[in-house]
This record gives structure tokens, C-alpha cells and sequence, in this order.
């Protein structure tokens, strides 16, 4: 008969069975879903087994996003732990500063004023540029701007709790991808590609090296050396 350590061993051991979830998302099954709703169950029952213990918020919506991100496109680099650190930190402290102006000028209250809405837009709004101009491409940060913008992010002791949360998120996430033979980077994702704003006719976004003729008069119409109907 197995000592009580024995049988501890072996039920961990088990762990690594994880894997067959893995290969069942690549052959299409169901069960992948299965994995990444019940990692995303337990990651946000620990945050709140930790915060009833702690007493200390660690329970916010924008990092369900975060989560589902995570388990669902590890490879992607909108899920890479670099993206969604910076990410959300960025978000929190434009929407924490916004925030701050508009409470010195008076225009904030306990119920949503017009100078709160356009506080809150502004944050997404900025936020959005310099996640955009940085490549720190993670969307849920957008809804930490928001939080913050409105309020609900008003002191470090949240704002900490909200970072700790996310630190306890990414490390479950990369200690559950490695048993299940998923690959998910430690910091930034293998390639983050600039992402491809172009639209035919018009460019947003300026390639730095055109591929081919098509891409060459766009840039060309962009700068204004060639006309769109030619």
C-alpha cells in the first residue's frame, strides 16, 4: 500500500498528462476548451482565494481579456507577458493621471460627470497611440485605461494589487502551457510583427520596404508623388 507521500507523488506526476489537451487543439477536439476553461477557473478562484486572504483587491474585469488571451493564443504577441505588463501599466497610469486632472479641476463626482467622459476618452485614446506607436499591442490594457480614467483605480494599494494580480496570472499561465507542451514566452513572443494598416487606395500605415509594385505606389500616393487614379 502507497504512503500518503507516495500517492501525493503520483497524483502530480499526472500533471504532465496535460499534454494530450495539447495535442487534442491540434487535432481540432473539444477538449482544448475544456483546458482553457478550467485554467481560467482556477487562475481567477486563486486571485480570489489570495485576496480574501490578504484583504487586498487582486480581482479586476480587465484582466479576464488578459486571461483569456493567454490560454487561448499563447503564441500571439498580443498575449505575451511583456505586452500585457506594459500594457496594463500603461493604461492604469494615463488613466490614473487623467483622472487626477479632472478631480483638480472639479470636474469629477461620485456619479459620471461630463468632465469624467471626456477624461475617459481621452485615456483610451492616448493609451491606444502609445500602445500603438511602442507595438505594446495588448487590447485589454484599454480597459485598465477606462477603470483608471473613471476612478475606480484610485490609489497604489489598487493599482499594485492590480499589477501583483497580473504578475500570479502570467506565472500560472506559463507554468500550465509548459506541462501542456504549449509554448509561451517568459517576456515577448518570437515575432511581433508591426501590424498592417493599409487599405487599397489609401495607406495608413507607410511600409518601410515595399515588396512589390502595388506597395510602391502606395507609397508613392502617400506622399503625394503619384495620383490615386493613375
Amino acid at each position: 500500500m502507497r504512503s500518503l507521500w507516495e500517492s501525493f507523488l503520483w497524483e502530480v506526476s499526472k500533471l504532465e498528462r496535460l499534454r494530450f489537451w495539447y495535442l487534442a487543439r491540434k487535432k481540432g477536439s473539444g477538449l482544448f476548451y475544456l483546458y482553457l476553461g478550467l485554467n481560467s477557473t482556477i487562475a481567477i478562484f486563486i486571485l480570489g482565494f489570495f485576496a480574501k486572504l490578504t484583504s487586498w483587491p487582486l480581482i479586476f474585469p480587465s484582466l479576464g481579456p488578459t486571461l483569456f488571451l493567454a490560454f487561448y493564443a499563447p503564441q500571439k504577441a498580443v498575449a505575451a507577458p511583456k505586452n500585457a505588463l506594459l500594457g496594463h501599466l500603461l493604461g492604469g497610469l494615463v488613466g490614473w493621471g487623467c483622472f487626477e486632472i479632472i478631480s483638480h479641476l472639479g470636474l469629477a463626482g461620485e456619479e459620471i460627470t461630463y468632465g469624467m467622459v471626456l477624461g475617459a476618452a481621452l485615456t483610451v485614446g492616448i493609451t491606444a497611440s502609445v500602445m500603438m506607436a511602442y507595438k505594446i499591442l495588448h487590447p485589454p490594457a484599454a480597459s485598465t485605461a477606462l477603470l483608471a480614467a473613471l476612478g475606480y483605480l484610485n490609489g497604489p494599494f489598487q493599482f499594485l494589487g492590480l499589477l501583483a494580480a497580473l504578475v500570479l496570472i502570467l506565472l500560472q499561465v506559463k507554468i500550465m502551457h509548459t506541462l501542456a507542451g504549449i509554448s509561451y514566452p517568459w517576456w515577448k513572443a518570437a515575432e511581433e510583427p508591426a501590424p498592417d494598416l493599409s487599405a487599397k487606395g489609401f495607406t495608413l500605415f507607410v511600409r518601410d520596404n515595399p515588396q512589390d509594385l502595388a506597395e510602391l505606389k502606395e507609397v508613392l500616393i502617400s506622399k503625394g508623388k503619384v495620383n490615386q487614379n493613375d
